[in-house]
């Protein structure tokens, strides 16, 4: 245990540093849960990528910063903080991380190696599980976490280890007041004719597009609902909205709207609680994607491609639907069906908010990962 009797998670970054966002998305909450809740030091480690302001959110999350993303550096790092690192948090089973890992577990046989998998099924097939370096890597990890049970079933079917799988799940940040299990019904003439989406807008592996022209397709049909995209937007995914979209649909320029990022916690919370409908368009997510998480607590409809985390995203279809990656006509269908039956969006809008608040409140998920790491149930 470190020398001010705290233990310490350290997070380290699989490749140079951490962006901005990822403090408060899994890879930060996780280790600023632990500090919040269990009493632990948690410091995130890479190089510096970025201004931090998100750190404002997590305070007591510390960043240490590594001249350079070397091997020979991280190694060093692990050196001089050995005593304090008890669990050692990995984000992804990267090449890079295998000789820092047997360098850790030289220095610190009694600490703590947490790999959470940041992967796809897809990008999880072509991870060489055979060769001896990777081996020797998963045997050196106590827990092993996928986000969703698709990934979980895929990689303990062909990895030589034990996988569990923990969600990711939402932090409410802001301390706005989150929508009670049972008071969806008396808060639903707040909600808009909203569709809505979060994330990287115009981003190619986001797919946007695909909600775009799947709401073109069916916008005569529930002329009182618009889009919403909430994010950065991509400059080439802004150019074909103006030199193609909306050439094409020049009576959709009202109903299609941008808003950019939006940082503030409340009001993007805010957001979600005023949509009916939430859509993931993206054909590979690397487990669950946060926004999936925000999205139900928000109390909104979950309309996914068929991502591996679809399953929990819609609780089984009980929450939302689920269309083919990349099928257009399939979403617009999903889209149709549920814009105009208005008992279908307070169905999946009571269940989400229900299922949220049961399976993917944060504090919860970092328990069961304590458990995980130590085998006893938190105080």
């Amino acid at each position: 245990m470190a020398h001010d009797g705290k233990r310490g998670i350290y997070a380290l970054a699989p490749i140079d540093g951490w962006n901005d966002v990822q403090l408060t998305k899994n890879t930060g909450i996780l280790p600023f849960l632990f500090h919040k809740m269990f009493g632990f030091r948690a410091v995130m480690v890479g190089t510096k990528n970025a201004d931090y302001t998100m750190a404002r959110f997590v305070p007591g999350l510390e960043l240490d910063f590594l001249p350079d993303a070397s091997e020979a550096t991280k190694i060093k790092y692990i050196e001089q903080h050995k005593d304090d690192i008890d669990v050692l948090l990995l984000h992804g089973p990267y090449e890079s991380y295998h000789p820092v890992v047997s360098a850790y577990r030289d220095m610190r046989p009694d600490g703590k190696v947490y790999l959470e998998l940041d992967l796809n099924s897809y990008s999880a097939d072509r991870v060489d599980c055979t060769s001896e370096s990777f081996k020797r890597f998963i045997s050196q990890c106590d827990v092993i976490a996928a986000s969703c049970g698709r990934v979980q079933q895929f990689v303990a079917s062909r990895w030589p280890c034990v996988v569990d799988c923990l969600m990711n799940g939402f932090y409410n940040f802001s301390g706005a007041p989150l929508l009670p299990i049972d008071a969806y019904d008396e808060t639903y003439h707040e909600r808009q004719n909203a569709i809505l989406t979060v994330g990287r807008i115009g981003h190619p592996e986001k797919r946007n597009d695909i909600l775009l022209e799947a709401f073109a397709a069916i916008a005569d049909y529930v002329n009182d609902f618009s889009v919403r995209l909430i994010g950065p937007v991509d400059g080439e995914f802004q150019e074909w909205l103006e030199r193609d979209f909306f050439t094409r649909y020049p009576h959709l320029r009202g109903r299609v709207e941008l808003t950019g990022a939006i940082y503030d916690k409340a009001a993007l919370y805010r957001e979600y609680r005023k949509a009916k409908i939430f859509v993931i368009s993206s054909p590979l997510e690397g487990g669950m994607p946060n926004v999936a998480a925000e999205a139900l607590f928000g109390g909104c409809a979950m309309v996914t491609s068929d991502i591996d985390a679809a399953p929990e995203m819609t609780n089984g279809g009980r929450c939302g639907d689920v269309f083919p990656c990349g099928d257009s006509a399939a979403l617009s269908e999903i889209l149709r069906d549920i814009c105009t039956d208005e008992e279908k969006i307070k169905s999946f809008g009571r269940e989400a908010i229900r299922y949220a608040h049961e399976r993917l409140d944060f504090e919860n998920i970092a328990r069961h990962a304590y458990y995980l790491l130590y085998g006893e149930v938190p105080r």
